[in-house]
C-alpha cells in the first residue's frame, strides 16, 4: 500500500479488537488511513486464520460482486476443498444475485477466516444490500470476521438491530487520525537523530496543522526528512498544492477536462467525450490518466466505467473551476452534462446537472419524466445545491420545480408548515394540472406528482383524485413500456395506496396495492418492500388481522429486506405489526415496534397512525388519563408543524375526546353536536345515551365501517353500551353479541377498548362471549422480570459507574445505545428518574449482593 513505513497503530488495533468483534467497520473521507489500519486489523485478528482482501467497485451489482470476489480468492488461495457451491466461478461463471452468492460463500468458506471488504459505497442501494448480505453471513459463520472500509457511515450495519445481532466496533475518521503519541513514534521513525523535546515541538505543530489527517501528516514528516522544509501548513494546502502541481503540468485540453470531471461525482468516457466535444477514446484516455493522480473507478453490467476523483482533490478542484473556466462555459457544461446524463440512464445526475445549469425548463421535463424523487440532500458538502435553494421566482414560473421543492422540503422537514402550504398554488398551475390528464407515462407522473404534493400539503380531495387519475393512466400504458417502469410503476402504487390509507379509503388502498402482482412484490427494491409494508398497515388498521399477519410474515421473511428499520418504509410494517402485538396482549413487543421507528419519528408521514398506536400502549400501560396527556401533548407538538388528511385528523380527535370519557373529564356541548364519534362521545359524557344511540345509527348508516371491521365492531359495542345506559337489556345483549361475531371473526380484541372498564364489565356479564375477548386494563408496571437481557446490563453498568458515558465505556457501546435502553427501563419500570430505576432494580434483587470484606 506504500512503499514507505507504516507506523503501527498499535493502540488503536487493541481497542478495535477488544471483545473480539466480529465486524469491524472503518469509515471516513479519502485518505483516513482506513486501508492500513484494515491492513493491521486483519493481521492483528487472524491470528493462524487466513485473511482475504476484496476491493468494493460501487456499482449496482456490488453485493453481488464481493461475494463473488471472496469465492474468487479463497479458490485461488485453496481454501475451496473439492468443487463444493463455488463450482460456477471456477468456470468464470456469475451465480446469478447477491444471495446466491452468498450462500456459496457460506458453504465454502474455512470455519476461521478474515474477510476485508475495502472501498465500498455504503449509502447506495447495493451497499445497503451488501449490509444486509454482511449480517446474513456473520451469523450463519460464527467464525468469521470481517473489516469494512467505507466513505460513508453505513447506517444499517451500524444501527442497534445490527449491534445486537453482531459484535461490532466503528472508527470514524475522527477516530482514525493520529494521536500526539503516534506523531512521535512516526516521527522517531524518521528523524532516529532528533531529541524528543525536538520531536515534541514539530509533532504538535504537525497535529495542529493538518488535524491528525493521517495521509497529509504522514507526508509532511516524509517531506521533512527529505528536505527539512518545515512541513506543510493544513492538509488542505496538501491538496492544494497538490492540484496546483496537476493543474500546471496539464495541457489546455486536461487542464479543462480536470475541472469538468470535478463538476461531478461521477462521469464515464461517453458523457465526458459530449460535455467537452471530444472523441470518445481521447476521453477515456484523459479519465485513465486520471486514476494515476487521485481517482478511481467503478464498472456497470455493460463494462462502461464510472469514474470518480478523490474526495478531497475532487472538491479543491471544484472550488477553482468557476474561476478556471469562467461562470458561462461552468454553465454551458453543467447543461450539456444534464443532456448527456440523460442519455447514461443517470436522471439523478441529470436533474443535478441542470440544476447547477440553472436551466429550469431541462429541470422540470427531467422532473416530469423521471417520477417522484428528491434531487440531492448534501447541502454540506461544496458545490451542491438542493431543489430547495430554487428561487421563488422561479418556482413560481415553473409549478412542477415548485411541487418537487415542496415534496423535497416535507420529507426533511424543518417546522415549515407555511412554506408546505403555499406550495398548493404549484398544484393549480395549468401547466402541471394539463400534464397528468395525458395517458401513459406522462400523465402517470404528473398524477403522481399532484397527488403527493396534494396529501403532504393536506388536500384530501385532490389527492384522491389524483389516486384515481393515476390507476386510469397505468391501465393506458404500453405493454412494451410496462417491463421498463416496473420500478417506478412500484413507486406510484405505493404513493397511490399510501393516499388512500391516509384518507380512510381501505378497498381502495387495497385494490391499488394489488396491482404491483406477487412478482413484484417479492422483489428487492425498496418500492416492492413499501408495498408490502403498506398491505401490512392498511390490514391491521382495518381490522381483518388474519390478513395482516400474513404480510407481516412476508415483510419478516424477505431475504433482504429494504427498510424495516427506516422512516419511509419500514414505519408501516413495524405499526402493522406493533397494532398485531397489542391484539395479542404483548405490550412489550408493541412498544419494541414502536421504539424501533423513534429515531427516524420527526420524518414518519404516517406519524397520525404512529400517534394513535402510543396512546393505546400508554392507555393499557397507566390508564386514559395519562395516556390522553401523551396524546395531547403529541398532537400540539405536530400538528403545529405538519399537515395531515383531515381523515386522519379526525381519527385523533374521535380518540381524544374517547380518552377524555373515560378518564371522567368534561367535553364541550359544541362537540356534542358533531356528526362523527367525537359527537357520540360527548353525549355519553352528559349521560345523553338516547341520544348517542341514534347518532351511531347513523354512522353506521354512512360508508366505510362495512369496509372496516374494527370500526364496525367498536361501533356495536358503543352501541349495546348506549343501550345498556338507557336500561334496554335485549338491546344491549342484540348489539353486544353482534360485536363478539364480529371481532371473532376478524381475530379482534382491541375494538372493547371503546368502552369504558365499567361499562365493559357490565356488558360481558350480559354477554359472557365477550369476556375471553375483553382486555385487562390497564396493566401495572411489569417490574424487573420484563426486562431484556440489554437493558438489565445497562441499568447494573449504570449504577456500579455512575455515568452513561462510563457504562456506554465498559458496555462496548455508544452513549446513545445506552441512553435508549434506560429509556426503555424507566418505562416498563413506571419511574422517571435514574435513581427510583436504581432503587427498584436493588429492591428487586437484581444487583449481586456484597459480603461484608467487599462492602468494607
Amino acid at each position: 500500500m506504500s512503499r514507505h513505513r507504516l507506523l503501527d497503530r498499535g493502540d488503536l488495533i487493541r481497542r478495535l479488537t477488544a471483545g473480539d468483534p466480529a465486524l469491524v467497520v472503518l469509515w471516513g473521507g479519502g485518505g483516513s488511513g482506513k486501508s492500513v489500519v484494515a491492513a493491521q486489523l486483519a493481521a492483528a485478528m487472524g491470528d493462524d486464520a487466513p485473511a482475504l482482501w476484496v476491493r468494493g467497485d460501487g456499482g449496482r451489482r456490488e453485493a453481488e460482486r464481493i461475494w463473488e470476489a471472496a469465492l474468487d480468492a479463497m479458490l485461488e488461495a485453496g481454501l475451496v476443498a473439492g468443487e463444493g457451491r463455488a463450482a460456477p466461478r471456477r468456470a468464470g461463471d456469475a451465480l446469478g444475485g447477491a444471495e446466491r452468492a452468498l450462500e456459496a460463500f457460506c458453504a465454502d468458506a474455512p470455519d476461521r477466516m478474515v474477510l476485508v471488504i475495502d472501498g465500498v459505497e455504503a449509502g447506495r442501494e447495493a451497499g445497503e444490500l451488501l449490509g444486509e448480505t454482511l449480517l446474513q453471513a456473520l451469523t450463519a459463520k460464527h467464525g468469521l470476521r470481517v473489516i469494512l472500509t467505507t466513505r460513508s457511515r453505513p447506517s444499517r450495519l451500524l444501527d442497534l438491530d445490527a449491534r445486537m445481532l453482531v459484535p461490532l466496533r466503528e472508527a470514524s475518521s475522527d477516530d482514525l487520525r493520529l494521536t500526539p503519541d503516534e506523531m512521535d513514534e512516526l516521527l522517531s521513525q524518521y528523524l532516529p537523530e532528533a531529541s524528543s523535546a525536538e520531536r515534541e515541538r514539530l509533532g504538535a505543530l504537525i497535529l495542529r496543522e493538518t488535524g491528525g489527517w493521517p495521509i497529509a501528516a504522514h507526508a509532511a514528516v516524509v517531506e521533512y526528512a527529505a528536505s527539512g522544509r518545515p512541513p506543510l501548513a493544513t492538509r488542505r494546502e496538501f491538496v492544494s498544492r497538490y492540484v496546483d502541481r496537476l493543474l500546471r503540468e496539464a495541457d489546455e485540453t486536461r487542464h479543462e477536462a480536470l475541472c469538468a470531471t470535478a463538476l461531478f461525482d461521477e462521469i464515464s468516457a461517453p458523457v465526458l467525450a459530449g460535455v467537452l466535444g471530444l472523441e470518445e477514446e481521447r476521453a477515456a484516455e484523459l479519465l485513465d490518466g486520471e486514476t494515476e493522480v487521485g481517482a478511481g473507478f467503478w464498472e456497470e453490467a455493460d463494462g462502461t466505467r464510472w469514474y470518480r476523483h478523490h474526495d478531497l482533490i475532487r472538491e479543491e478542484l471544484q472550488s477553482r473551476a468557476e474561476t478556471e473556466l469562467g461562470e458561462g462555459r461552468m454553465r454551458e457544461l453543467h447543461r450539456r452534462a444534464a443532456q448527456e446524463f440523460e442519455r447514461a440512464g443517470k436522471p439523478v445526475f441529470a436533474m443535478r446537472a441542470a440544476l447547477h445549469a440553472e436551466a429550469w425548463e431541462l429541470l422540470e421535463t427531467l422532473l416530469l419524466e423521471h417520477g417522484v424523487q428528491r434531487v440531492d440532500r448534501r447541502a454540506e458538502h461544496v458545490g451542491y445545491r438542493t431543489l430547495s435553494s430554487v428561487p421563488q421566482r422561479v418556482r413560481d414560473r415553473y409549478p412542477v420545480i415548485a411541487a418537487f421543492a415542496l415534496i423535497d422540503e416535507y420529507a426533511f422537514p424543518r417546522g415549515r408548515l407555511d412554506a408546505l402550504l403555499s406550495g398548493l398554488k404549484a398544484l393549480a398551475g395549468p401547466r402541471l394540472a394539463a400534464e397528468s390528464a395525458k395517458a401513459g407515462p406522462p400523465g402517470a407522473v404528473a398524477s403522481a406528482l399532484r397527488m403527493v404534493a396534494a396529501r403532504l400539503s393536506g388536500n384530501e380531495d385532490l389527492a384522491g383524485r389524483m389516486a384515481v387519475r393515476f390507476e386510469a393512466a397505468l391501465d393506458q400504458f404500453d405493454e412494451s413500456e410496462a417491463p421498463q417502469l416496473r420500478n417506478a410503476i412500484a413507486t406510484g402504487i405505493a404513493q397511490a395506496g399510501l393516499t388512500h390509507l391516509h384518507a380512510d379509503r381501505f378497498d381502495a388502498a387495497e385494490r391499488v396495492l394489488e396491482r404491483v402482482g406477487p412478482g413484484l412484490e417479492a422483489g428487492t427494491s425498496p418500492s416492492s418492500a413499501h408495498v408490502l409494508a403498506l398491505r401490512a398497515l392498511g390490514a391491521a388498521w382495518r381490522g381483518t388481522m388474519s390478513e395482516a399477519g400474513d404480510a407481516i410474515e412476508r415483510c419478516e421473511a424477505r431475504e433482504a429486506p429494504h427498510g424495516w428499520h427506516s422512516s419511509y418504509v419500514g414505519a408501516g410494517y413495524r405499526i402493522a405489526a406493533a397494532l398485531l402485538a397489542l391484539e395479542a396482549d404483548d405490550l412489550g413487543l408493541a412498544e419494541e415496534h414502536v421504539e424501533a421507528l423513534a429515531p427516524h419519528e420527526a420524518t414518519i408521514e404516517h406519524w397520525p397512525y404512529l400517534t394513535e398506536l402510543r396512546a393505546l400502549i400508554a392507555e393499557r400501560r397507566s390508564g386514559a388519563r395519562n395516556a390522553l396527556v401523551d396524546l395531547d401533548r403529541r398532537m400540539d407538538r405536530r400538528l403545529r408543524r405538519f399537515s395531515a388528511l383531515p381523515a386522519r385528523k379526525r381519527a385523533l380527535s374521535e380518540l381524544q375526546a374517547r380518552l377524555r370519557w373515560h378518564a371522567g373529564l368534561t367535553l364541550p356541548r359544541a362537540m356534542a353536536r358533531q356528526q362523527s364519534l367525537v359527537g357520540v362521545y360527548a353525549l355519553l359524557a352528559s349521560e345523553r345515551s338516547e341520544a348517542a344511540r341514534m347518532l351511531l345509527g347513523t354512522l353506521q348508516q354512512q360508508p366505510g365501517p362495512g369496509e372496516r371491521p374494527r370500526r364496525r365492531a367498536e361501533l356495536l359495542l358503543l352501541q349495546a353500551e348506549s343501550a345498556r345506559l338507557g336500561e334496554d337489556t335485549a338491546a344491549a345483549i342484540r348489539f353486544g353479541t353482534h360485536a363478539v361475531e364480529v371481532m371473532s371473526e376478524h381475530g379482534l380484541r382491541t375494538p372493547v377498548l371503546a368502552v369504558p372498564v365499567p361499562g365493559l364489565t357490565a356488558l360481558t356479564d350480559l354477554v359472557p362471549r365477550l369476556g375471553p375477548l375483553a382486555l385487562a386494563r390497564p396493566v401495572p408496571p411489569p417490574g424487573i422480570g420484563a426486562l431484556t437481557k440489554a437493558e438489565r446490563r445497562s441499568l447494573v453498568a449504570v449504577a456500579e459507574h455512575g455515568t452513561v458515558a462510563a457504562a456506554a465505556g465498559s458496555l462496548f457501546l455508544s452513549r446513545e445505545t445506552v441512553k435508549w435502553h434506560l429509556a426503555r427501563v424507566y418505562r416498563k419500570l413506571g419511574v422517571s428518574s435514574r435513581t427510583e430505576a436504581i432503587r427498584a432494580a436493588a429492591d428487586a434483587g437484581l444487583f449481586p449482593q456484597k459480603t461484608g470484606e467487599e462492602a468494607g
